[in-house]
C-alpha cells in the first residue's frame, strides 16, 4: 500500500523570468527530459497568473502601499502515477485535476471558478516511453485578486492536493493507493534515465582519472629530466674531485 501517490511541490523562484522560463520549460517538446513526451496543456492560464502580478502591483501603487514584492510567482504540484498501474488518458488527466482545484480552492477559500482562472495545467503523456510515467503539472498562482495566497504555499495545500489526487485517482481510473502493490518482477532493471545517469557518471570519473593520469605523466616526465640533469652534474662534480685530489 501507499500513503499517497506521488505529489511533488516546489516553488518558481526569481520573479516573472523564473515564471516565464518554467512555464516555457513545461511546453517545449525539443528538451532532452520530454524525449518521448506528449505535451498537453489542460488549462492554459499562465497569462493569468502574470496579470494577476501585474493587476496587484497596479493596486499598491495607487494605493500608496510600498513593499510586499513577490519573488515566487506560483507553487506547482507535479503528480504522477506509478508505471505498473493504469495510466490516465487525457480526458481522464482533466477530471482528476478538476477535482484538485475544486479542492485546492475550498482549501484555500478562493471561488472555484477563480482558482481555475490561475491554475495552469500541463499534462506530460509518457506512453511512448518504456518506464516513465505520465504526470501532470499545475502550477498555481500564489497571488489572486491582488493578494498575497500564502497558505497556497504552505504544507496545507500540499497536504489538500495530496489528498485530493488519491480520491480522484480511485474515484477516476479506480485505482485505490491503500491498496496497491507494485509488482515484483524485473525489479532489477534499471529505468532508462536511471542508467543515462550512472553512465554519465562513470564517464565523468574516467574522464578526471584520465586528466590525473595525464598529470601524473607529466610530473613523471619533468622527474626524469632532473634526475638526468643531477647525474650528470653529480658526475662532473665528482670527476673534479678525482682531479683536485690527484
Amino acid at each position: 500500500m501507499l500513503k499517497n501517490w506521488l505529489v511533488k511541490t516546489k516553488q518558481i523562484k526569481n520573479k516573472e523570468k523564473g515564471f516565464i522560463n518554467h512555464i516555457n520549460y513545461l511546453s517545449d517538446e525539443k528538451r532532452s527530459s520530454h524525449y518521448y513526451s506528449k505535451i498537453v496543456i489542460l488549462n492554459n492560464t499562465a497569462s493569468n497568473i502574470l496579470k494577476a502580478f501585474d493587476d496587484r502591483k497596479a493596486y499598491r501603487q495607487k494605493n500608496g502601499l510600498r513593499g510586499g514584492g513577490v519573488s515566487n510567482y506560483a507553487t506547482t504540484f507535479i503528480m504522477s502515477l506509478p508505471r505498473d498501474i493504469k495510466q490516465p488518458n487525457e480526458l481522464e488527466w482533466k477530471k482528476i485535476s478538476a477535482h484538485l482545484v475544486k479542492d485546492l480552492a475550498e482549501a484555500n477559500n478562493i471561488e472555484v471558478d477563480k482558482m481555475k482562472e490561475h491554475c495552469h495545467i500541463v499534462l506530460h503523456d509518457e506512453s511512448s516511453s518504456d518506464n516513465k510515467p505520465s504526470h501532470i503539472h499545475v502550477v498555481v498562482s500564489n497571488v489572486i485578486d491582488n493578494q498575497v495566497i500564502k497558505s497556497i504555499s504552505q504544507y496545507k495545500s500540499t497536504d489538500t492536493v495530496k489528498k485530493s489526487f488519491n480520491r480522484s485517482v480511485k474515484a477516476v481510473i479506480g485505482v485505490d493507493n491503500n491498496k496497491y502493490q507494485p509488482k515484483q518482477e524485473n525489479v532489477t532493471k534499471m529505468p532508462y534515465w536511471a542508467f543515462r545517469q550512472q553512465i554519465a557518471k562513470k564517464a565523468e570519473r574516467y574522464i578526471k582519472a584520465g586528466l590525473k593520469a595525464k598529470e601524473l605523466i607529466a610530473e613523471s616526465e619533468k622527474a626524469k629530466k632532473i634526475i638526468e640533469i643531477y647525474d650528470s652534474v653529480k658526475s662532473s662534480f665528482v670527476n673534479w674531485l678525482v682531479d683536485i685530489k690527484t
